[in-house]
C-alpha cells in the first residue's frame, strides 16, 4: 500500500481513491493477526506512512473515519479482552482506555500497593458508591468484568461477597421494619 514517491523525493497527494484504500487496509491488517494487530502506529510503520495521516485522512474522508471508528471500537474490545484475560499488562491497557478511549470517568477497581496489606473485599467497600442502585450497579459491572485487571477472579468473588452482605443487610433492614411496624 506504500505510496510512490515521486521525482523530487516527496510522494504525491493522495487521491481519494488510494485514501478509501488505505481505509480497507487498515481494517484488513486488524483482521490478519487479531492478537498482535492492535496498535495503529503499527499499522502506518508497517506502510511507511506518519501517523498524523490518520487523522488528516479521517477529516479529509468519511470512509477512512469509519474505517478508524471501527478500528478503534475492535481496539477497544481487545485491550479490554487482552486485559481481562491477562494477555496484555494490565497497567498499560488501563492507560490506554483511559487516554484513548473515555474510560477515565468510569468508576474502576484497581488494587494498588497500599491494598494488598487489606483484603479486596475491604478495598471494594472502601470504593462502593453512597447510592445503593449505583452501588449494585457496579458490583454487577465488576462481576461482568468491567474495570478489573489481572486479578479479576479474586475481585469478581470478593465483589460476590459484597454483593451478598448488601443482600443480607437489606433483609435486615426489611425485616427490622416489619417489626416495627408490626
Amino acid at each position: 500500500m506504500a505510496g510512490v514517491k515521486g521525482r523530487s523525493g516527496r510522494k504525491p497527494k493522495w487521491t481519494d481513491e488510494q485514501i478509501e484504500e488505505a481505509a480497507q487496509d487498515l481494517l484488513d491488517w486488524l483482521e490478519e493477526d487479531r492478537e498482535d494487530h492492535i496498535w495503529f502506529k503499527d499499522w502506518c510503520i508497517e506502510n511507511g506512512l506518519p501517523p498524523e495521516y490518520l487523522s488528516r485522512w479521517s477529516a479529509k474522508s468519511s470512509i477512512f473515519r469509519q474505517a478508524v471508528e471501527v478500528a478503534e471500537q475492535t481496539q477497544e474490545a481487545r485491550l479490554v479482552d487482552g486485559g481481562l484475560r491477562n494477555k496484555l499488562n494490565a497497567r498499560i491497557v488501563a492507560l490506554v482506555l483511559e487516554s484513548r478511549h473515555k474510560w477515565a470517568g468510569r468508576q474502576s477497581l484497581t488494587v494498588t500497593q497500599e491494598d494488598t496489606s487489606k483484603s479486596l473485599r475491604d478495598a471494594i467497600m472502601e470504593r462502593l458508591p453512597e447510592d445503593r442502585a449505583e452501588a449494585r450497579q457496579w458490583l454487577q459491572s465488576i462481576a461482568d468484568g468491567q474495570g478489573v485487571g489481572p486479578e479479576a477472579e479474586s475481585v469478581r468473588g470478593a465483589a460476590a461477597q459484597v454483593t451478598a452482605m448488601l443482600n443480607l443487610r437489606d433483609q435486615l433492614e426489611d425485616t427490622g421494619a416489619a417489626i416495627c411496624d408490626g
